[in-house]
């Protein structure tokens, strides 16, 4: 099976990722800020839960699909802008 590279853009977008911080509270949280164009700018954030034992493995093997499924995806968008390229 051969490897799949998607290209990174251009031009990545700016954005400020703050490491996992103690809020006081038992879950840790995470944030990340991305500065678009003009006025649009986004701010995410959310709580670290940490799973192990059956509930890890059986989230970790649902990741690993939603990965290999946005991986395929991508590759396909690949392929489908070769073609487009190559038709023009």
């Amino acid at each position: 099976m051969g490897m799949n590279i998607v290209p990174l853009p251009q031009r990545p977008p700016v954005s400020d990722t703050e490491a996992l911080c103690d809020n006081g509270s038992e879950r840790d949280e995470w944030h990340y800020n991305q500065i678009g164009n003009r006025t649009k700018s986004w701010a995410f954030s959310g709580h670290v839960r940490y799973v192990s034992g059956a509930e890890g493995d059986r989230l970790h093997g649902e990741l690993a699909a939603v990965i290999r499924d946005l991986l395929d995806w991508a590759a396909g968008q690949c392929a489908e802008q070769a073609d487009e390229q190559e038709a023009a």
